[in-house]
């Protein structure tokens, strides 16, 4: 093992010899590890005692666990994200959303939820088939992540639908300029093997708190926005104001 965990295991075992106290001894631990050449990988080990002609032996048993995590992550990956865009899912998405909203409570922040709908997908994927939709899907995501900081979240709902979590904005007016900035990004030509496409968002935009206070409220008004922005014209981003049927009735360009 590395160091400082070769030096702590030793000491751990002669605690154990010195003082009884269990640290490393009967149970299983998860190490990194050292190859000859200097390559770390995981490795489970387990130490147990044994007594022989009156002498105490430590016995450990260590096992290689690098194709078990290999697969735990791609266990975690099916779970939490997209397999198409490899962004988070709805699943971790609500996750996210929530610890961002009991983030912002705690600290007096505001938080911005961005719904997104494609506008013309379905033609794309009538007109030139799945794998340019699938392509689409695929731009149009890391055009997401391109376009917000590290502290936010880009997550596919399913379909055409993204969604995007601004924490801690300084000002509310900064959601509306990033989703013109995704509107913008999202309008650039897409090509595939020399077939160019275009295509267009709708942006809904909520504010947490003054729009709604818990999760369910600010999807719900996000989405409402996201569909007055279609019915003004579409390729539009769209803030949600209280009244007029739980959508806005101004439409930003």
């Amino acid at each position: 093992m590395p160091e400082p965990d070769h030096s702590q295991h030793d000491a751990y075992l002669r605690e154990y010899q010195r003082t009884g106290k269990r640290h490393v001894i009967g149970h299983y631990r998860e190490v990194v590890a050292l190859h000859k050449d200097g390559r770390q990988f995981p490795l489970e080990i387990n130490i147990a005692e044994m007594e022989l002609g009156g002498v105490t032996h430590f016995i450990g048993l260590a096992r290689d666990i690098t194709e078990r995590k290999i697969a735990e992550e791609k266990l975690t990956q099916m779970a939490l994200y997209d397999q198409l865009t490899g962004l988070p899912n709805r699943k971790n998405f609500l996750d996210k959303l929530e610890f961002s909203l009991f983030s912002a409570r705690r600290i007096k922040a505001v938080v911005a939820l961005l719904f997104i709908d494609l506008d013309g997908f379905k033609k794309i994927n009538d007109s030139l088939g799945h794998a340019m939709g699938d392509h689409v899907l695929k731009e149009v995501g890391r055009r997401l992540r391109a376009n917000i900081r590290e502290s936010d979240t880009a997550a596919r709902m399913g379909g055409d639908e993204f969604t995007i979590i601004l924490n801690h904005l300084k000002k509310v007016e900064d959601a509306s300029l990033v989703a013109k900035k995704i509107i913008k990004a999202i309008n650039q030509p897409i090509e595939l093997d020399g077939t160019i496409c275009n295509i267009g968002a709708s942006i809904g935009i909520a504010i947490y708190p003054d729009h709604a206070e818990n999760i369910n409220d600010l999807i719900i008004a996000a989405d409402s926005a996201m569909y007055q922005a279609k019915a003004n014209g579409k390729n539009k981003c769209q803030t949600w104001k209280e009244g007029s049927s739980g959508v806005a009735p101004e439409s930003q360009p």
